[in-house]
């Protein structure tokens, strides 16, 4: 089957941060562009943040604890997929 992608992210602490299913109603792509940043700087970092894929089949089927890959309800939809992470020059 085709994968219909879920992002993730998660904090260290295993707080959602951000989630998306799809990145538009054109497309089954998803897509999270976020700026994660703290105050007071320099003071809280470094900052550990899990990124997390998972398909959709009738939900969305993510890990419940994200730093263990296998806790999550079992595969949505499968397929290949491609991630980017961005990370800017810290000031």
């Amino acid at each position: 089957s085709v994968l219909d992608p879920v992002l993730a992210i998660y904090d260290s602490a295993g707080s959602l941060v951000a989630f998306n299913d799809d990145a538009n109603s054109t497309t089954v792509e998803s897509q999270i562009v976020i700026s994660l940043s703290c105050t007071p700087e320099p003071d809280c970092y470094p900052q550990t943040f899990y990124a997390v894929v998972g398909g959709y089949q009738g939900g969305a089927f993510l890990p419940t604890d994200p730093t263990v890959s296998g806790s999550g309800p079992g595969i949505g939809s499968e397929g290949d997929y491609e991630i980017i992470i961005t990370v800017p020059p810290f000031r």
